[in-house]
């Protein structure tokens, strides 16, 4: 879709997304106003539901899945921190044209012409200019009503009328009268006097209310009675949108922004600039953002990298986590500084954490992983009151898999973890501080379980299905070895912490459950739900239960000896990648993660259910009983300490 400037191209496609039948034929909306690569990516991750920190990886998990997608990426050319599409062309080469080569994608792209000649792939188009798009007559009807909404001559709407099918040209021309060139019109109907109000409205990135209107035009003439009149007299010029004002027709905007020189754009930004930032309330001598306005946390960043002062504002831990992400991703790539490459590692949890608390866990764990202690120490404090507060994270360097940890059990001693990373050793660690201990050579495949035995040996699962055991006297469990298998090759393992009863999942969906060291029978149940990927187990003094996933994205519970239960305890559009469990002192606990990198927690004795991103893809979580979670896949491994986001403000 397509249109010159002021076509209506951006409000026809928020009135067709605002339609719930045309927005259910979409996958994803993801607006690029303002974004970058990064941002863009991240944003279409987040609404997809799919793991994507690069382009390379969204593309590659979009390629795997030959399910019918439909994406809508309206404002390509307003991208960029500026939102002037400076970044539209890397856009569309790194994420947009790859995406319309993959057969089952469909990609609605909306910009000025000039921001899609990059596209090569073939394409319908909708271009607004064209008269055969806008009904003349309800064109002119609108325009009536306009006219008399605001109040002008209604013999002004014929006139405006020329213009179709531009509606934002022809409302323009309501104000400015009859006559070419509408928009040096309307510009010329301003007093000389009342220009600063007219500098301030098109250096704001939305609409602004009628008292900051005022104090970005004081900042500006550094005179309060001069700035009132000049507000006064500019407003029957302007559109009204509630209780915000705008200029509403951007060619306006870009042509008092052209006309600028070089000296005065200095002076307004260093204005607008100082004048946001001394309007954000302090607290203990330093500025409190929880309490900074809208405009000031949507846009600052923006400002501070026109007048240059960026640097400054991005080492503030306070603004990163309360500022808007996508517009702080921006300003990072801008200007790049000491929290660029934390953000970077784990921009996807950025942009879908829910609070500032629970960016700045996402964020620590991006300086932990760097590592980057004295960022990490800095954000604590603003992190307190997430769901998960990172404590360390350790990456997993060793063997031909570089790092990646595809599954996490915790030791029979309660200060060790073990993990093996893929297709590389099986390592032992502490729970402390995440160091290295020990490593066990193990043979070449991705474990898929660790299961540790009372004696101290590691049963694991391998991704061939096949189990195996790792410890200096294997031959001891070798009857245990051969009862496990059931009638298909299994593709979860899991056991409660003593392992007193070990359950695996196969791929019919099928579940086992074994009781070692007893003639039991194994407890078997056949689920209807396709191949399981993660299962846990544990055991209560009332029962034993099994908690298991697979790619439907719902986590279910079994009791084992009994029934399925009716319902997930949770579900989301995605496939789960791990889940846990563990027995509290409270009760038993349990939490997921899935392939998105997003974390489920329950209590069994609170009513909460929580939900928080970790902003990397995990590949398996181990909970211990004081309430600490380890969750590993391709960064390492981090250990993730229980916030209080009940103390939230």
């Amino acid at each position: 879709m397509t249109g010159s400037p002021a076509a209506g191209k951006t409000r026809l496609i928020a009135e067709l997304m605002a339609d719930d039948a045309f927005a259910a034929h979409f996958h994803a909306f993801v607006p690029l106003r303002g974004m970058t690569v990064a941002s863009a990516t991240w944003a279409l991750a987040e609404q997809l539901s799919l793991p994507g920190e690069t382009p390379e990886a969204l593309l590659a998990v979009l390629a795997a899945d030959a399910r019918r997608t439909t994406i809508v990426a309206p404002s390509l050319d307003e991208s960029g921190i500026r939102c002037d599409g400076a970044e539209a062309g890397g856009i569309v080469e790194s994420l947009l044209q790859p995406l319309t080569e993959l057969p089952h994608v469909r990609l609605l792209a909306e910009a000025r012409p000039e921001y899609l000649t990059t596209f090569s792939a073939r394409a319908d188009l909708v271009n607004l200019d064209d008269p055969r798009y806008t009904d003349r007559a309800a064109f002119a009807e609108w325009l009536r009503r306009t006219a008399a909404a605001i109040r002008v001559d209604p013999r002004l709407a014929a006139a405006a009328a020329r213009y179709h099918p531009n509606a934002g040209l022809a409302e323009l021309a309501l104000r400015a009268g009859p006559g070419g060139d509408v928009v040096g019109r309307w510009l010329r109907l301003v007093h000389p006097q009342a220009w600063p109000a007219v500098e301030a409205l098109a250096s704001a990135y939305e609409e602004l209310d009628a008292d900051t209107w005022y104090g970005w035009t004081s900042a500006l003439t550094g005179d309060p009675q001069r700035a009132r009149a000049a507000v006064t007299a500019v407003m029957p010029l302007v559109q009204r949108t509630g209780d915000g004002h705008l200029l509403g027709c951007r060619p306006v905007a870009e042509a008092i922004r052209r006309a600028r020189t070089p000296q005065a754009t200095a002076h307004i930004d260093r204005a607008l600039g100082a004048g946001m930032y001394a309007s954000v309330p302090e607290s203990g001598g330093r500025p409190d953002w929880s309490r900074a306005s809208g405009y000031v946390l949507r846009h600052l960043a923006r400002h501070a990298v026109e007048a240059g002062v960026a640097p400054q504002l991005l080492a503030d831990p306070g603004f990163l986590v309360h500022g808007e992400p996508i517009v702080v991703t921006g300003a990072l790539e801008t200007v790049p500084g000491p929290a660029t490459d934390a953000w970077l590692t784990v921009g996807t949890g950025l942009l879908s954490a829910n609070s500032p608390a629970e960016r700045a866990s996402v964020l620590r764990l991006g300086a932990l992983l760097l590592p980057d202690g004295a960022l990490a120490d800095r954000l604590a404090r603003f992190a307190r009151h997430a769901t998960w507060v990172p404590a360390w994270a350790s990456a997993l360097p060793d063997g031909p898999g570089s790092g990646t940890v595809s599954s996490l059990a915790l030791g029979t001693d309660a200060d060790v973890l073990h993990g093996a990373t893929v297709d590389g050793p099986v390592h032992t660690i502490s729970t402390e501080d995440g160091s290295v201990l020990d490593r066990t050579s193990a043979n070449a495949g991705t474990v898929r379980g660790l299961v540790p035995l009372p004696d101290g040996t590691l049963l694991h699962l391998g991704s061939s299905g096949d189990l195996g055991l790792l410890g200096p006297d294997t031959a001891r469990h070798d009857a245990l070895l051969a009862r496990l298998p059931g009638s298909a090759p299994p593709t979860a393992l899991g056991a409660d912490p003593t392992a007193s009863t070990i359950v695996l999942g196969d791929r019919s969906g099928a579940l086992r459950a074994v009781q070692p060291g007893t003639d039991a029978p194994a407890d078997e149940c056949a689920t209807p739900f396709g191949a399981i990927r993660a299962v846990t187990c544990l055991t209560t003094p009332g029962a034993r239960l099994a908690v298991f996933a697979g790619s439907d994205g719902a986590v279910r519970m079994w009791t084992i000896g009994a029934d399925l239960l009716d319902q997930p305890a949770v579900r989301r559009p995605t496939a789960v990648s791990a889940v846990t469990s563990a027995l509290l002192p409270d009760g038993p606990a349990f939490a997921a993660a899935w392939a998105d990198g997003w974390i489920w927690f329950w209590r069994s004795a609170g009513e909460d259910m929580l939900l928080s991103p970790l902003g990397l893809p995990v590949r398996t979580l181990a909970l211990r009983p004081d309430g600490t979670l380890y969750a590993a896949g391709p960064f390492g491994i981090t250990a993730l300490h229980p916030g209080n986001p009940a103390s939230a403000n």
